[in-house]
């Protein structure tokens, strides 16, 4: 197993090794000792892997419950939520006690925000099940829910006290699902690290244990910088500001990772278009993500979903604050009057 510390206001571990999850009742039983603990999961991963996590947690005389709701970005929301608060309170849940979140990302943004504001804050711990949740949504402290006017706009920054990261989790993820983490593991090369980019421009596959220590390190470093989003931190938004736009656009049919895949493409050749990208960083970017079965365009046209983003978080008064690519391995932010953004965008030429 490896280690790694993220020295936010409130430092936790993040400890990676395959069987992690075999062997996780063990490490909460050392760290956090005899509480009570509340397990929230989706209903396809309880079915994968809660037999799992109850047997380990049973064998260290640890007592739970467990909450499970549907899968899916439909059921992040202040609905579900409040299912939730309405069941720790039904079990007496106190500030003593610790969520276990255990599933993608979904799963770990919604069980955070509950976390962060249930009792006015209570501990909580991260196993994460899928490639994008391992190396990108279970690090940071960033927990939300969406409402019907955006993605991400209801949340707290609230840190875990430990993340679990099991790479053996992901061998029963579909190629679908693995490509959405895949999406975020090339935002991680093309913004910080272009080794990482050439790896998986290589084969992902091969390098991938390194590839999600890595990813998990460049995270912790950015984190530990700003943890509170208000300066390099913002460079881990490339892609998403227009990627989250598609998502809702499409009722959410559009995955996360997929949507990404699509917002970098855009953004990447509006930043050649209007200077702040090196000439054919697109090309190499796009070639990437089709290699690993993410798309590169949208079928909808942008003046359809552009104006989503007015209510995007990097929004402030009439401007708003946009990653971009230097090259591969450096990124930078610019802020931007809104309309002339949107005009700019509608001007490009797409493939």
């Amino acid at each position: 197993m490896k280690k790694i510390t993220v020295n936010a206001k409130n430092a936790y571990n993040i400890i990676i090794g395959e069987k992690t999850l075999e062997e996780c009742g063990i490490l909460i039983k050392q760290n956090f000792g005899d509480r009570n603990y509340c397990i929230i999961s989706d209903d396809i991963v309880w079915k994968l892997y809660g037999a799992v996590l109850e047997k380990t947690l049973t064998e260290n005389s640890i007592s739970f419950k467990h909450f499970i709701f549907k899968n899916g970005e439909k059921s992040k929301n202040l609905s579900t939520a409040n299912d939730i608060y309405n069941f720790l309170s039904k079990i007496n849940f106190t500030r003593n006690d610790i969520i276990i979140a255990f599933g993608g990302g979904v799963v770990g943004d919604i069980s955070g925000f509950v976390a962060s504001t249930y009792l006015r804050g209570v501990k909580y711990i991260q196993i994460p099940t899928t490639f994008l949740a391992q190396i990108d949504s279970s690090v940071g402290g960033k927990t939300a829910v969406d409402i019907a006017a955006g993605k991400n706009l209801v949340g707290t920054f609230w840190q875990p006290s430990e993340v679990y990261c099991d790479p053996c989790l992901l061998k029963t993820l579909s190629a679908d699902i693995f490509s959405d983490g895949a999406s975020e593991a090339i935002k991680y090369g093309v913004i910080y690290d272009k080794n990482i980019f050439q790896l998986i421009a290589n084969d992902i596959n091969e390098h991938l244990n390194e590839i999600i220590y890595k990813c998990i390190s460049i995270k912790r470093d950015i984190v530990e910088k700003d943890e509170f989003d208000n300066g390099i931190r913002m460079i881990l938004n490339f892609g998403h500001t227009l990627g989250h736009c598609i998502e809702m656009h499409s009722g959410f049919r559009i995955t996360h990772g997929k949507a990404i895949a699509i917002g970098m493409s855009i953004i990447c050749k509006y930043g050649e278009e209007y200077g702040y990208t090196k000439k054919g960083t697109y090309d190499l970017l796009t070639y990437t993500l089709r290699k690993n079965h993410l798309p590169t365009s949208y079928e909808a046209k942008l003046n359809e979903f552009i104006d989503i983003a007015k209510n995007d978080k990097k929004c402030s008064g009439d401007n708003i604050t946009i990653a971009f690519l230097e090259q591969i391995g450096k990124a930078t932010t610019a802020t931007l009057p809104f309309e002339e953004f949107k005009q700019n965008l509608l001007k490009l030429k797409l493939d």
